[in-house]
């Protein structure tokens, strides 16, 4: 039996910025020119919640590909700031999962 072990899954996490704040654009033929339609502010904030949870479920799929799943006893969510890694510019860093074994 192995010994007891933590595995933990730092993920770094963009800005809300990649997220496009254009929804479409418009031709305007008075001025003759094109302007682009703001996405609303919460169909925005629903596009980039489902970008982290893509990013969280693509992390847990690598990390437990190469974790063979009968070491895995336990698996707990978590939040928070992981100061072992530097975020992208503009980004942020979040523990995002952790498994006991």
């Amino acid at each position: 039996m192995p010994e007891a072990g933590q595995l933990l899954v730092d993920v770094a996490l963009p800005s809300q910025d990649v997220v496009s704040a254009v929804a479409g654009y418009r031709f305007v033929a008075q001025r003759g020119e094109v302007v682009p339609q703001p996405v609303k502010e919460a169909d925005l904030q629903e596009t980039y919640r489902r970008l982290l949870a893509r990013l969280a479920l693509r992390a847990l799929d690598e990390a437990f590909s190469v974790t063979p799943a009968r070491l895995v006893g336990t698996v707990r969510p978590q939040m928070g700031t992981s100061p072992q890694q530097t975020p992208p510019r503009g980004g942020s860093c979040a523990r995002v999962w952790g498994a006991w074994w």
